[in-house]
Parts: C-alpha cells; sequence; structure tokens
C-alpha cells in the first residue's frame, strides 16, 4: 500500500473549484446581470443536471467497486475502466462540468455560464494535469494504454 503522500497533489478539490465558480457567477449575475439566458435554454438546463449528477454516481460506483480513493488527496489503488470510464478518463470532472452549467442555465444567469470556463480550466490544469502526471508514475504502462484508447473529457 503507498504512503498518504503518493497523490497527485491536485490544486484545490474539484468540487470546490465548481462550487466557487459558480457561485460567483451567480453572485456576479446578481450584482451585474448582462441579460438572462432565454427561456427555451433555462427549460433544458435540467439536462445536463441530472447528467451530471448521474455521471458522477455511476463513476463514483465504479470508483467503489474498484476499491480504489475517490478523493484526489489519497493514493490510487487501482485503474478504473468500467462505466462512465469507458468513455471519459475523467467523468466525475465532466459530472460538475454539467452540473455547473445545467444551474446556469436552469437559474438563467448568463455570469454562471461564463463563469464554467475558468473552473474548467482551472480542473484541466490544476487538478488533470497533475493526476495524469501522478497516474503515468503510479500505474505506468496500464494508465498509458488506457489514454491512448480513452479520451480526456468525453
Amino acid at each position: 500500500m503507498a504512503a498518504e503522500s503518493d497523490t497527485a497533489g491536485v490544486a484545490a478539490p474539484p468540487p470546490l473549484i465548481h462550487a466557487v465558480g459558480l457561485t460567483a457567477g451567480l453572485l456576479l449575475n446578481a450584482a451585474a446581470p448582462v441579460g438572462r439566458v432565454p427561456a427555451p435554454m433555462r427549460a433544458i438546463g435540467a439536462l445536463p443536471l441530472l447528467a451530471g449528477i448521474s455521471f458522477i454516481g455511476l463513476s463514483l460506483r465504479e470508483m467503489r467497486r474498484a476499491r480504489t480513493n475517490v478523493s484526489p488527496y489519497k493514493p490510487t489503488e487501482a485503474l478504473v475502466e468500467a462505466g462512465p470510464y469507458r468513455l471519459s478518463r475523467n467523468p466525475i470532472y465532466v459530472g460538475f462540468a454539467l452540473i455547473h452549467a445545467g444551474v446556469g442555465l436552469l437559474t438563467g444567469a448568463a455570469w454562471a455560464l461564463v463563469s464554467l470556463v475558468p473552473a474548467v480550466a482551472v480542473i484541466r490544469f490544476g487538478v488533470i494535469d497533475r493526476e495524469e502526471r501522478y497516474l503515468r508514475r503510479r500505474l505506468g504502462r496500464p494508465y498509458e494504454e488506457y489514454a491512448a484508447r480513452v479520451r480526456r473529457w468525453l
């Protein structure tokens, strides 16, 4: 078993990154609205929200089945390739982005949708890049083969 210090060293907890971005977008929208998302677009906001929740739930189930840690602050114990991990190397982060977009659409908050861009950028460069370097070092060739086969996002 790996030492606790054997982790990816991510910049911040991924749920917190989206929570901060989404909250900032909603607050900015309340303080300085730039217009509202059109009603037909708002109506479809439930779709990405529900898809994001489902993606995260299915991903967590597969991680539990593989008996590996969900937290990026704990060592990875196994490579998960089942369920949503067949479609994306980062289905939980895809789920967070979908939830972020869904809330932005449902609330009609244009700034909440704009805030998705920096949140995804922080996830990409402050979390995913670090995790990928860590997984290459920790899991070696099996991870390399998986990364060659499965897209980073979708």
